[in-house]
């Protein structure tokens, strides 16, 4: 049953809701469905907000993960990408890691629908190198929950690797193949980093060498509900 309050009036509450909003709060935002996408989108968007005092601060990490728990729409994608990469006022900055550590997998949540907008995202030079960066990574989140379009995904990041000269689009194309353990790319992503092919403080060579070889699926690809962001990662 959704609430008798306008969804606006309902996402307006995120602002003063503190660490955690209510279990009927939520509830109420979820109900309201397509209707609370764009006022949850614009609150999520809202980066000031991460750098004001409580409770108002944590209003964007609270609409951002509500947009995972809406129908999907590619209508998210470009706002959030266009916050990328998100600015952090110092090392102890933990609200806007979370915010900036669970963008791409809400970005991603449009699905096999949004691959066409993530490619040419990426190849936009007119956009920030980590948001496009962060529009690949996006097609790894796709890919890893579409198997029917993950070899296409693959073969595509394996022919964008060997053609880029771009240390920063190689490392991130790097990231995209050894999170889906694409593990026969091994020699030739260790051959990049010889050749100083790859942006190393985006991507480290023995991060890549531990997450090609490994055998278990990268954690970060795991789908997690809406409370258990809150579990898992904070507050």
């Amino acid at each position: 049953m959704t609430s008798a309050l306008p969804v606006n009036n309902l996402v307006r509450q995120l602002q003063i809701a503190g660490e955690r909003p209510t279990t009927e709060l939520v509830d109420q935002i979820i109900a309201a469905g397509a209707e609370a996408r764009q006022p949850v989108l614009e609150l999520a968007t809202r980066i000031e907000l991460l750098y004001k005092d409580e409770p108002e601060c944590w209003a964007p990490l609270h609409a951002l993960r509500l947009l995972a728990e809406l129908p999907p729409d590619l209508s998210i994608a470009g706002p959030l990408l266009e916050r990328v990469p998100v600015e952090l006022r110092d090392d102890e900055d933990e609200l806007s890691q979370m915010w900036g550590g669970e963008v791409i997998s809400v970005t991603a949540r449009c699905g096999e629908e949004g691959i066409p907008f993530f490619w040419a995202w990426a190849e936009d030079t007119e956009q920030h190198p980590i948001s496009r960066g962060a529009a690949l990574t996006a097609l790894v989140h796709v890919a890893n929950a579409t198997p029917t379009r993950q070899a296409e995904l693959i073969g595509e990041f394996r022919r964008r690797f060997a053609e880029t000269d771009d240390p920063v689009t190689a490392a991130f194309l790097a990231y995209a193949l050894a999170s889906l353990r694409v593990r026969e790319m091994y020699d030739e992503i260790m051959a990049a980093y010889r050749a100083k092919r790859i942006e190393t403080e985006i991507f480290a060579a023995a991060d890549a060498r531990q997450m090609l070889l490994s055998s278990q699926p990268a954690p970060y690809l795991k789908t997690f509900s809406f409370w258990e962001r809150y579990d898992v990662f904070g507050p």
